[in-house]
């Protein structure tokens, strides 16, 4: 045997650990699993906040004399009216009320009375309406606002002690801003059936036309929806 051959004799127990090694390989570690990164959350868009009742101007409501030209029961809903109003504009305004179960026909045709007149139009039962009529309510009882003698389709309706017109209304309220609805907390009549509004600070202040107050003529201390 040559010196290479006794220089590279493995041992009997060498040969058996490589024997063993190769017949019993390692595994590798399976691979640990990586949680897929999360997006950051994206924070809440901040909320229009609602008019304070006790602040709002009450000027950014654009309340007019109207006078109803024609009025019918809606074709789909017969708890709705549909009228059809000059409110001194060009063209009428459709509008669309819940009055049926209070006030006949024959008491809406050809009279004149208060709207709201920059509310968003909104469809109802398939007709947009275009101002909101104003009643007085009071136990059940319900009944139209009555402009003063002398008040014309389109004249302003302002308050007594407060700025008459000095900021104008609103074109359209946001009514995600709630105006009507914070102004509408304060409108009342007082214990003459005359309309107002009652500030903060319990101040009357009477509903207007440059001819005279607006009234209620049978309901007293009611409130104005």
């Amino acid at each position: 045997m040559t010196s290479w051959s006794i220089s590279h004799r493995w041992s009997s127990s060498t040969i058996a650990a490589v024997a063993a090694d190769a017949t019993n390989p390692v595994m590798p570690h399976p691979p640990t699993a990586v949680a897929a990164p999360t997006k950051p959350k994206k924070a809440p868009k901040a909320g229009i906040p609602p008019a304070d009742p006790s602040t709002v101007d009450v000027s950014r409501v654009d309340m007019r004399v109207a006078h109803i030209l024609a009025a019918r029961v809606h074709e789909n809903a017969d708890s709705l009216y549909v009228e059809t109003m000059d409110l001194g504009e060009p063209a009428p305004r459709t509008v669309v009320s819940g009055l049926v179960t209070f006030i006949p026909l024959a008491d809406l045709i050809n009279k004149n009375c208060v709207v709201v007149a920059n509310l968003k139009p909104a469809k109802m039962r398939g007709i947009v309406s275009e101002a909101m009529v104003l009643c007085a309510e009071k136990e059940g009882k319900v009944e139209l606002l009555v402009p003063p003698m002398g008040a014309k389709p389109g004249d302003r309706v302002t308050f007594e002690s407060l700025e008459d017109g000095a900021d104008k209304p609103d074109a359209v309220l946001n009514p995600k801003r709630k105006i009507w609805e914070a102004v509408q907390v304060g409108l009342k009549t007082d214990k003459d059936g005359v309309a107002g509004y009652v500030r903060a600070d319990g101040t009357f202040c009477a509903m207007k036309t440059s001819t005279g107050v607006v009234t209620a003529p049978t309901i007293a201390e009611g409130l104005i929806r």
